[in-house]
């Protein structure tokens, strides 16, 4: 994985099975490129592979879920 710089933003390249991936990390942070850069990566291999997320939470399905149980709690 190499991260570089183009102008002010931070870009990051990559070779997964012989293609070449090339994303902008959209920063001028190089701390932040690199975390971004770590995740692009990250997700890439995941879908290459077909590896779901782990831990992934629907955030709207659980603020749905508390709001209805607050209505509920409120209207006893």
């Amino acid at each position: 994985m190499n991260l570089y710089k183009r102008g002010d933003i931070y870009w990051v390249k990559f070779r997964l099975d012989n293609k070449l991936y090339q994303y902008s990390c959209k920063t001028k942070d190089k701390a932040t490129a690199q975390e971004i850069a770590a995740a692009i990566y990250a997700d890439t291999i995941r879908d290459r592979f077909n590896i779901p997320l782990k831990n992934k939470v629907n955030v709207e399905n659980v603020f749905n879920k508390t709001l209805d149980e607050y209505i509920k709690s409120q209207t006893k």
